[in-house]
This record gives C-alpha cells, sequence and structure tokens, in this order.
C-alpha cells in the first residue's frame, strides 16, 4: 500500500530520498519512465519520481509536477514530499505551487533544508554551509542552475505566488506542541510555505514532531532528511532490527590490505576506496570527496557491513605522507584521518542501522573517537590477539561497540573475525 509520495527533479535526488526512506524501514521504488507506469510496480510503500525539471523554465517544471502529483496521488498516502536540491537549484518555489495545487485540500508547505550532520543549517532564512552563506561557496557557480542568494525566504518569494513565512530559530527553544500550534496559527492566516530555521539535529526532529502535531495537512520540502524524520514518526512499525557494522580503514600496510580482501570474498559486505589524493586537493574537493563515500555508503543498505578503505592500502596509489619532527596537526596524514572521522560521524548520524564500528589504524581510530565525541573506551576483551573490543565511553554514541586494531594485527582472516564478533553482540 503507497504511502508516502516523493516528486523530485531529478533522478539522483529521486534516488536519494528513496535510499534514506529505505533506511527507515520502507520499501521504496523510484519510477522511470511514463507516470502510468506507476500501477504496474510491485506493491511498495514509497514512491520517488523525478519529472526531470531543474533545467527547464518554471512554467514547464510547474506542469511536470503538477501532473505528476495527480497521477501518484492516493487516499492511501500519509506523507508528500517535494525534494529540494541541497543548493537550492532549480524551481522550487513554482513547484511547491503545482504540488499544493495538485492536492487541492488546503495544505502547507514545511520547508527544512537543513542537514547538521553535513554542517547545512538555516538560520534567519538564510542557507549557510559550514558557516559560510551558500551563494559564497562553490555551489553558487552551477554552470546551468547558478544561486544567487543564500536567502531561502526571500528565493521562494520570488519563486511562488504563496505568501511565504519564515520561523526564527528563537522559536524553537519551546516543545513540538507549541511550535506545532505557531505553525497552525500561521496556516490559518493563510501563510502557505513556512521556511523554519534548523541548526542542530534536535532542531529537526522538533520540526518532524511539531508538523505532525500541527493538525494541518502538509508536504516536507527538503534534500530528504526531514522526510525521512517524518518517516520515522509516521510510520513506527518501521524499524532496522538488521545489525550492521561500519568499517573503516586508515592503515595502508599490506596485512591489512589482505585482510581487506579476505572480507570482501564475503557476500554480504561492500567496500568503497577513498581517494586521499582529492582529500589533500582544497576543501571543496575534500568536501566532495566525503559527500561521495558516504553516499556509497547508503547506496547499500542491505549490506551486513560497509567499510571505507585508504586507497593507499595499494602501493601503486601511496603518497608521500612522512613529515619532520615536530608533528603538525595540520599534516597531510592528520587531514586524511580526521576525513576519515568525518565519514564516520556522517554515517553513524545518518544510518541507526549501524550498531557497531571497526576502526584500523592507530591515528584513524583516535580521530573517529574524537569526532564521535568519545571522552574513552571501555574494554572488554579481544576479539582476536591485539585487537580490543568494548563500548565507547561519553558523547552521542556513547555504548556503541567498537573495535580497534593495528594495520599489521592478525592474521589474513582478522577483520572477518572482527565483523563476525561485533555482529554477534
Amino acid at each position: 500500500m503507497r504511502q508516502c509520495v516523493v516528486i523530485a527533479d531529478d533522478l539522483a535526488g529521486a534516488n536519494t530520498v528513496g535510499v534514506m526512506l529505505r533506511k527507515k524501514g520502507l520499501e521504496s521504488f523510484t519510477l522511470i519512465g511514463s507516470l502510468q507506469a506507476s500501477a504496474s510496480l510491485p506493491n511498495a510503500d514509497c514512491l520517488a519520481v523525478s519529472v526531470e525539471s531543474r533545467g527547464l523554465s518554471s512554467k514547464a517544471g510547474y506542469e511536470r509536477v503538477f501532473r505528476a502529483t495527480q497521477i501518484l496521488a492516493s487516499p492511501t498516502v500519509r506523507l508528500y514530499a517535494k525534494y529540494m536540491e541541497p543548493s537550492l537549484r532549480g524551481n522550487i518555489g513554482r513547484e511547491i505551487d503545482a504540488m499544493l495545487d495538485a492536492l487541492d485540500n488546503g495544505s502547507i508547505a514545511i520547508v527544512a533544508p537543513c542537514h547538521p550532520a553535513s554542517k547545512r543549517v538555516l538560520v534567519g532564512g538564510h542557507l549557510l554551509v559550514d558557516g559560510v552563506p551558500l551563494h559564497k561557496t562553490e555551489f553558487a557557480r552551477d554552470p546551468k542552475c547558478p544561486v544567487f542568494t543564500s536567502n531561502t525566504v526571500a528565493l521562494l518569494r520570488l519563486q511562488s505566488r504563496y505568501p511565504v513565512e519564515n520561523i526564527p530559530i528563537g522559536a524553537l527553544e519551546t516543545c513540538s506542541e507549541r511550535l506545532g500550534a505557531e505553525i497552525a496559527r500561521l496556516a490559518r492566516e493563510g501563510v502557505r510555505i513556512l521556511v523554519v530555521d534548523c541548526v542542530t539535529e534536535d532542531d529537526l526532529d522538533l520540526i518532524a514532531n511539531a508538523a505532525l502535531a500541527c493538525g494541518h495537512p502538509f508536504i516536507a520540502v527538503d534534500p530528504g532528511f526531514f522526510t525521512a524524520r517524518l518517516a520515522q514518526k509516521l510510520f513506527p512499525r518501521i524499524s532496522c532490527s538488521e545489525k550492521r557494522v561500519l568499517v573503516a580503514i586508515g592503515s595502508v600496510h599490506e596485512r591489512a590490505r589482505a585482510q581487506v580482501e579476505t572480507f570482501l570474498a564475503r557476500r554480504d559486505v561492500y567496500c568503497v576506496y577513498v581517494d586521499t589524493a582529492k582529500l589533500l586537493a582544497g576543501e571543496e574537493r575534500r568536501e566532495s570527496e566525503i559527500d561521495r563515500v558516504c553516499a556509497e555508503i547508503a547506496s547499500h543498505p542491505r549490506a551486513s557491513a560497509c567499510g571505507f578503505v585508504c586507497d593507499g592500502i595499494f602501493p601503486d596509489r601511496q603518497l608521500p605522507l612522512a613529515q619532520p619532527k615536530p608533528f603538525v596537526s595540520d599534516a597531510p596524514s592528520g587531514l586524511i584521518d580526521r576525513s576519515f572521522a568525518e565519514i564516520a560521524m556522517r554515517v553513524l548520524l545518518e544510518d541507526p542501522s549501524f550498531s557497531a564500528i571497526y576502526t584500523c589504524g592507530g591515528d584513524t581510530s583516535v580521530a573517529i573517537c574524537e569526532r564521535l565525541g568519545a571522552s574513552g573506551i571501555r574494554v572488554m576483551g579481544e576479539a582476536v590477539p591485539l585487537a580490543s573490543f568494548g563500548t565507547l565511553v561519553g558523547g552521542d554514541f556513547a555504548g556503541l561497540p567498537i573495535i580497534c586494531k593495528g594495520g599489521t594485527v592478525g592474521d589474513d582472516n582478522a577483520l572477518s573475525v572482527c565483523v563476525d564478533h561485533l555482529l554477534s553482540l
């Protein structure tokens, strides 16, 4: 039974939201081709469709979204969502109008284009990326759809024919019921598009609770994170009960490579290799590579273990990272370790099905533990000789099982044995 419909302006966006919903337990399909083909798809909880409108005129984008919404609407659908490109590209305002017009039930649009884990926050209606206004980042220079402002409210007022208002960050200093009442009040006054500030993960959760408490029909407008939170709350039967292990390998030792090769012989595991040269090629390319690795891991929700591995594990890809003493914190090797830690943090935040983490390489392990906010590890034993396992102490991931192993420790089966140990906990 279809319970969720997502309209996106390109295929990548439709797939991105589908993956997020799948991680929340929804059976999700992306529709390719004729909209009428939706009738021939297997019975799914969620149907995402791309209308391929990002590079079109606002009129053409409106027409495609209006038609898609009309065709896919159903009495069984409890959540409608409009995918919003994270960098505000495309005909966002007119396509929101189209979805509201097609539903024709007085719905409002609740816009939450933030993702605190990747440092995208909304303050005063302005979208900031790692503290920098969007229009001052590289995203503004897109050749097809350049972005000239970070002011999301102003952009939507320019594009939409409906009243647009911002709910400021101060309004989130309350409970979800009171925020929901404020949303309902604005809806009664005729506001159809609400752009809600968001700085932390708790803010995003509060907005989702408030949207459900407001008692007014709405559509979610976001890059997928807000939609996924709503789905998790709307469909409490959905849960990811299967345990999974996140594997982070920063060691470039030959022994570590042999362990990875043995690990990959298993059918239900997956690894992505991190291009370390890109991590050292400036902040923009570093951020792009981190995003790529996180996206690849997210695209394999059924693997019992997903790993990201330093490509220097292959001799021909190793970079000259040796540094003179004393050690400099901004040395290339330190930047790589911090990048690995950032990947681990983002993946764990986005996918609660990862119930444990394995780290290989001393500096990598330290960087990851620090990024996760851990003050220590409660040591509980050894998975293999010289590879201790325990649980993190302190931080948002306190209690998370972890195995830290040196790159030279263990035989070819050591990584597989350690992952099996974590899956058995």
